[in-house]
């Protein structure tokens, strides 16, 4: 069907003039309810510059889409061909009217792009990719969020390989990497909403995170950089959504020597010294969930979580009434039986009265702190 829809022209005609913007939205409504996509595109081609042109347009074009998807006396057959039409049409719109200055003209194009992404993922992110690229990039919460929410919403609705299909596309269209641009972007901009643009896209990558065989690709060297980079300033909902993806990379044997070279032992170290409201529990949840995987049975990773002060942390959670003591004991325990250097730092720290309370008090940790005590 996406073959069907070729223009022999994909140049915008030069030269500017007026147009009579309620003679074209007239034009434009009725070539879209006959269902002469072709002359529409051939009627958006040749008045392109004349000012509002373009603009109105997309807003009728728009306005149809919403109506026909929401209207459920059409079936899904019905609906294919517009679909399949839209995807074609713009795809083939010059690449500078994504990237020009003009926000509402933006946005118009970012509100089509989602509609089509919930009716026809899998044919907009192959033929639209540049676009939706393009659209990302843009420093506005309002254009990422019409693409976002869609694709989240597609996302939610699959299961299986129809969902690992459209993780894929995310990750080969190289769509994956500029989500985390849209999420480094509540660090400067303020003003956007906890469940903003930058929450959905940290949705999206937990969600391709989760599945097995796409971690190694979808956890590079500068992905994980770029995420340990974002993490120190970002706030608390969104670092949640951060730590999560990172534990879900650590379940990939291959990409834990990669997670620990950028230092991230000192990173999640220093996170559990955050103190947050009533989020304070789950980012510590989170952070040494992350640190278990990264330190078991490796001593020289140990050793860095030593030097980054682990040991009077773990012994506070430990003794507490936390979530979190479930990752902090059993971290604990593994350090002291690291190397000599680990169990001074922790002797230091008072982690064996920490460990002598466990024995006496607790029943279900008695074993294991005892086990580890007999290491000194």
């Amino acid at each position: 069907m996406l073959a069907m829809c070729t223009l022999d022209n994909d140049t915008p005609p030069s030269g500017s003039r007026n147009i009579d913007v309620q003679a074209l939205t007239a034009t434009t409504r009725g070539l879209l309810s006959q269902g002469r996509y072709a002359t529409l595109v051939h009627t958006l081609l040749t008045c392109w510059n004349a000012q509002g042109a373009a603009a109105c347009i997309l807003a009728e074009c728009n306005k149809f889409l919403s109506l026909a998807f929401s209207n459920r006396q059409h079936s899904d057959q019905s609906l294919l061909q517009p679909v399949s039409f839209f995807a074609c049409f713009l795809s083939r719109l010059p690449l500078q009217l994504f990237v020009q200055t003009d926000h509402t003209l933006q946005l118009q194009l970012a509100s089509i792009m989602g509609l089509l992404i919930r009716h026809a993922p899998v044919a907009v992110l192959q033929h639209g990719q540049k676009q939706i690229r393009h659209l990302l990039r843009s420093s506005s919460d309002a254009i990422s969020h019409a693409i976002l929410s869609s694709l989240l919403a597609v996302l939610k609705c699959q299961i299986g390989e129809r969902k690992h299909e459209l993780h894929w596309i995310l990750i080969e269209a190289k769509i994956a990497p500029l989500l985390l641009h849209v999420a480094a972007q509540s660090r400067t901009v303020r003003a956007i909403p906890d469940q903003g643009s930058p929450h959905l896209a940290l949705e999206i990558l937990h969600d391709i995170s989760r599945t097995d065989h796409l971690r190694p690709h979808l956890g590079t060297e500068t992905f994980i950089r770029n995420i340990l980079q974002v993490i120190p300033q970002s706030r608390p909902s969104l670092l949640i959504l951060l730590l999560k993806i990172i534990k879900n990379l650590c379940q990939c044997p291959e990409l834990l020597g990669v997670i620990a070279t950028s230092d991230s032992v000192r990173c999640f170290c220093n996170l559990l010294w955050r103190q947050n409201s009533r989020v304070t529990n789950d980012i510590q949840t989170q952070s040494l969930c992350v640190l278990s995987c990264l330190t078991k049975m490796n001593v020289g990773r140990q050793e860095q979580a030593v030097d980054a002060d682990i040991g009077r942390h773990l012994s506070s959670v430990a003794l507490s009434g936390s979530t979190a003591r479930q990752y902090a004991i059993p971290i604990l325990c593994e350090i002291v039986r690291g190397s000599k250097k680990c169990r001074d730092s922790l002797w230091a720290c008072g982690a064996p009265a920490v460990l002598a309370t466990l024995v006496m008090d607790d029943v279900v940790w008695r074993t294991f702190a005892f086990e580890a005590i007999l290491f000194w």
